[in-house]
């Protein structure tokens, strides 16, 4: 009987296949090759078309090697096709954009998907693979086709194959579509993507079958205990992943460390107590905090795909292909991710194998696999991290510069950059596009020009630098003296960073800082706190940062104390304020009294227009206070 289902496959590839040639047998060809023979020889379709166990078991030892043999050869040419089709469509795509030609308009817009759609888009992957895989694995339980040798037909692995290519491809055709016309892809890197999301044991859609195919088992089983010990398989695999994707949405709520100061300050004959503050530090060692990353990796494989830089040096293909693709398998999210999904099931899986008996499946996919990965990637990482480096450098300068936040953050937190000075000092030559944007802006252009003479107090500053342009949710530059260039790389940064806590205080930044980090904040969707205490920003700066309010809808806290801020620039915060919705405190230093208006350049008529704004925003409901300092 001819395998409909591959007809199927090769009518939408554009091929018309009235009889299936006989495939080669690459199974066998390789095992001859082992031997010794090198005779190449081929395999024959299957004769039955989705059979059921007891088919299968009717089937001789050479029949069901031959089917294997025959589906191998098919997953490999489903695999190829895919990756050819995806390659061109990227390639051939950026050059039609690079070309300016009808499809750049009809390709679309040029600005990356905010973290938010990412996350939505990755619960949309998550939530088809679950479906879908929820859908095989409950009719072959109905019809007598779910095996605890091999779980699933081959034909209907070979559905859920083509469907995971099918997104790949739809992939390919929106990185294209926010890809800025001129910028271009590397001809392996769909390849690689499809890899990582479509190969057994590496992708989370795998995963994720692996535990529905368990659940169905379990409820296939004649035993009571079986069945509910299924069905809290399916439970927890849908509240682990229900986790993830809540701690990636409310980063601060999950995992965070409370921040508590008291700093007094000297000025002439008089201290000044800045108070106590408390704020909260996101801690991304949190079991789980990462694993969105993983996710992520997985079900975006090629949407996360940051253009090529110009000028950029291509590597080998071991330093540039083979050495990212084992690092991605020895990551600290990639450990949380096995360890939060497999030791509960592993668990599980224990308990069926005493109640059931032997079970290749179980023992196989749940058991063994897992306990392998796990143990490669904890005794691996370390090694692996630092002989990856060029290659991790080059992809988290890509994604700085396209502006891939997601990507970015991914990059940095997996490989612990922030927690090891000396693996940043390694990082530090391959992020062109971040040292290129401080020179521009004039931060340390002399240090620069010689990375080997950097100090520690220098590359420590530049790692909290880098560390907003890859979007770490916290990050601290207080207290530095780092002045309007470094508010300059901070703001270039803030354009696309998910940072949400930022540190500038006590930093002599001035007017022009001010007013750069304002336009950055016009477009700026993901910053909650600012904190600009004890800076020289006067007037200007302020009405820069209150014409930014107007339109930022994301930052919750702004702390402007201790500054230069008169009537003129404490009017115009006033105005902005009255416009704004999503600030919820405002941190000033304007006293009541003439004496101390006069010492902090600042006097009532600021202080009025301000709890005029005030008492205006809680009036229309807004959740608001000015806290005088």
């Amino acid at each position: 009987m001819k395998i409909q289902l591959l007809t199927l496959i090769c009518a939408a590839f554009g091929l018309s296949l009235p009889e299936i040639p006989n495939l080669p047998d690459l199974v066998g060809i390789v095992d001859n090759a082992v031997h010794g023979n090198f005779t190449a020889q081929t395999v024959e379709e299957p004769q039955a078309f989705l059979p059921t166990i007891a088919e299968i078991r009717a089937m001789t030892d050479r029949e069901r090697a031959e089917r294997f043999h025959w589906f191998v050869c098919v997953f490999l040419l489903v695999f190829v096709c895919v990756v050819i089709s995806g390659t061109v469509i990227m390639m051939v795509g950026a050059e039609l954009k690079a070309l300016g030609s009808y499809w750049y308009q009809a390709l679309g817009q040029t600005t990356p998907l905010s973290k938010e759609a990412q996350l939505r888009l990755v619960m949309l992957s998550f939530g088809s693979t679950v479906l879908l895989s929820f859908a095989a694995c409950l009719w072959s339980l109905q019809t007598g086709r779910l095996s605890q040798t091999l779980g699933l037909d081959w034909e209907v692995y070979l559905l859920l194959f083509c469907c995971a290519g099918a997104s790949l491809l739809i992939q390919a055709v929106l990185a294209v579509a926010w890809l800025k016309a001129g910028d271009h892809f590397d001809a392996t890197a769909f390849a690689m993507a499809s890899f990582s999301s479509m190969a057994p044991f590496l992708s989370d859609q795998f995963d994720t079958l692996r535990d529905i195919i368990f659940g169905g088992l379990c409820l296939q089983s004649q035993h009571l205990f079986m069945k509910i010990v299924g069905v809290l398989s399916w439970s927890y695999l849908l509240a682990f992943h229900a986790w993830f994707f809540y701690v990636a949405r409310y980063p601060s709520s999950v995992g965070h460390t409370i921040i508590s100061s008291q700093t007094h300050y000297h000025y002439g004959m008089v201290w000044y107590s800045y108070g106590k503050k408390e704020y909260v530090d996101p801690n991304p060692q949190a079991q789980g905090a990462n694993c969105f990353n993983e996710l992520a990796a997985s079900h975006l494989a090629v949407l996360l795909i940051a253009p090529k830089v110009q000028g950029e040096l291509s590597g080998s293909c071991w330093e540039g292909t083979i050495l990212p693709a084992i690092y991605s398998q020895v990551t600290k999210s990639k450990r949380h991710h096995l360890l939060i999904e497999n030791v509960p099931q592993a668990l599980m899986s224990v308990l069926f194998l005493a109640v059931e008996g032997g079970s290749f499946f179980v023992a196989a996919f749940n058991l063994v696999v897992p306990i392998v990965q796990i143990a490669l990637a904890e005794l691996l990482f370390e090694p692996v991290r630092t002989a990856a480096v060029p290659a991790l450098g080059k992809r988290l300068n890509r994604a700085m510069k396209s502006g891939n936040a997601v990507a970015a953050k991914a990059l940095w937190e997996e490989a612990e950059i922030m927690e090891d000075m000396q693996l940043f000092g390694l990082f530090l030559p391959h992020l062109t596009f971040f040292l290129d944007v401080a020179k521009r802006c004039g931060f340390m252009s002399e240090e620069l020009k010689d990375l080997d003479k950097l100090g520690n107090k220098e590359l420590e500053t530049l790692q909290h630098m880098a560390a907003v342009f890859a979007g770490q949710a916290y990050c601290n530059l207080r207290d530095r003296k780092i002045g309007n260039s470094s508010a300059k790389v901070v703001a270039e940064a803030l354009k696309s960073s998910t940072t949400e806590t930022l540190y500038l205080h006590d930093n002599e930044i001035g007017d022009q800082g001010a007013e750069a980090l304002a336009e950055s904040l016009k477009s700026n969707r993901n910053l909650k706190c600012l904190l600009l205490d004890w800076n020289n920003i006067g007037d200007r700066g302020a009405e820069a940062l209150a014409e930014s309010l107007k339109s930022n809808g994301s930052l919750e806290q702004l702390y402007l104390n201790s500054n230069k801020i008169a009537d003129r620039g404490a009017e115009a915060l006033a105005s902005g304020l009255k416009q704004n919705r999503s600030l919820k405190t405002l941190h000033l230093s304007i006293p009541k009294s003439s004496l101390w208006g006069a010492w902090f350049n600042s006097g009532a008529l600021g202080r009025q227009a301000l709890e005029e704004a005030e008492k205006i925003k809680k009036e229309r409901g807004d959740n608001f206070e000015l806290v005088w300092e």
